[in-house]
């Protein structure tokens, strides 16, 4: 088998003080640094194949950022487009490089994403190519409990944003090792699905509970390490105040990073064979069906009604599609059978990223790993974009925040059993890989 190549370099994203800030309201800005965002550029290299993983501190990043972002390191690289996947973190205490359009942000921080997000995380990854050495790859599984099912169910039959303790939850954290051939250490991911929202509506710039963790683990380890977020649509931190959003306190953050780190670190000390793991990379689309747009008469008379009781962030959003429904029928539109989602898959011996423009619900990565008894499948969400919620069939029912937003991300509403669907095509894509 060819050796394995890896590059790794992080590269400082933070913001300058008094940036836009995104995550819970409009018209928040930051006042100081606690600590710095980063993007952290895997580049792997095995014969001919090559790719690069990439997590970025920030919350969520739109299409065009991340395609801009992925065309340069591939013109710069000589690495295929399909093959390069940036991943978010989704801090909630980040600066605003996405827009909802609902009252949650609607500008972005345009100079900050051209003078600073764009030309360093392209520079991280042009580093880490030209930094490669060969590597051994170990990793081992355990389990965290920082993490909690936030839709609640209240005495009045509501779903709000708090801790579910009979909800799905998966408490599975995975760490990888990637050692020199003099058993070195070189570097670390951490996979886990939760999220970054312990520090609340502070004004302090933070990578919230993972930066904690991950410069925790690089400082035990001497190895650059970086953490890669997994479904974490519905699971939020465990947090002691009974919530799972802090209250304008970075202080939740670094409680619940420590124990974080604590956890990441028992796993990293199981880890004990490294090896030379295949290099796989397979890019596909996931085609998931869609329901017909209602009729402009019908999506009238539910924007009408809507309108009349709005409160929140979600219910304006489902306000705005119903206009863009309308608005639809004065084009040339035409009902689409599918929504897309383009996918890549890289697979390291035994491991198996595959990447998401959404938000999944945590049972969904679940019920993709239980199709893959003999593989760790590391779901990885806010990636290549982000295209909002994907959530399932049973919660959908209950409706709240996410469903809302889910079902306010398209012209067309998926099918009923769109979480079905999607598993099924993230299984033939993954075993596809070969």
């Amino acid at each position: 088998m060819n050796e394995l190549i890896l590059g790794v370099c992080k590269k400082d994203i933070t913001p300058p003080v008094g940036a836009r800030l995104f995550g819970y309201v409009d018209d928040l800005y930051s006042d100081s640094v606690h600590d710095a965002l980063d993007a952290t550029a895997f580049v792997l290299c095995q014969g001919d194949v090559k790719t690069v993983l990439i997590s970025i501190t920030l919350v969520c990043l739109e299409e065009d950022i991340s395609d801009r972002i992925r065309n340069q390191i591939s013109e710069r690289l000589c690495i295929p487009y399909e093959n390069i996947t940036l991943a978010c973190t989704h801090t909630h205490s980040g600066p605003a490089v996405y827009r909802m359009h609902s009252g949650w942000g609607d500008e972005r921080e345009e100079e900050y994403i051209d003078t600073t997000l764009i030309p360093n995380t392209v520079s991280a990854a042009v580093e880490a190519y030209n930094n490669r050495t060969s590597v051994t790859m170990g990793y081992a599984t355990g389990e965290s409990y920082i993490g909690i099912n936030r839709r609640e169910l209240t005495s009045e039959n509501k779903i709000i944003l708090g801790q579910n303790p009979w909800g799905p939850y998966n408490p599975r954290m995975t760490v990888i090792a990637f050692r020199k051939p003099d058993g070195t250490p070189y570097a670390n991911i951490i996979h886990f699905g939760m999220h970054g929202t312990c520090a609340g509506h502070n004004t302090e710039i933070s990578q919230d509970w993972a930066g904690v963790m991950v410069r925790r683990m690089e400082a035990l380890t001497g190895a650059t390490t970086a953490f890669f977020n997994g479904p974490e649509g519905d699971v939020g931190p465990r947090l002691t105040n009974g919530r799972t959003t802090g209250i304008c306190d970075v202080r939740y953050a670094e409680e619940t990073g420590g124990r974080a780190a604590f956890d990441a670190m028992q796993i990293y000390n199981k880890i004990k064979l490294t090896d030379t793991p295949s290099l796989l990379v397979h890019f596909d689309t996931l085609r998931i069906p869609l329901n017909k747009r209602l009729t402009a008469e019908e999506a009238t008379s539910r924007r009408d009604a809507l309108m009349k009781v709005a409160k929140t962030a979600a219910e304006r959003a489902q306000i705005k599609v119903y206009g863009d429904i309308i608005d639809s029928y004065a084009t040339d539109y035409v009902d689409m059978e599918y929504s897309e989602i383009p996918q890549t898959v890289v697979k390291l011996g035994n491991i198996a990223f595959a990447n998401y423009p959404y938000e999944l619900f945590s049972e969904i990565g679940m019920r993709i790993q239980k199709e893959f008894p003999d593989m760790e499948i590391l779901p990885l969400v806010c990636s290549n974009g982000h295209r909002g919620y994907f959530p399932t069939e049973d919660a959908a029912v209950r409706g709240g925040y996410e469903i809302t937003m889910f079902n306010a991300s398209l012209l067309q509403e998926h099918v009923h059993d769109a979480d079905y669907r999607l598993v099924l095509e993230s299984v033939r894509n993954i075993k596809n890989t070969k």
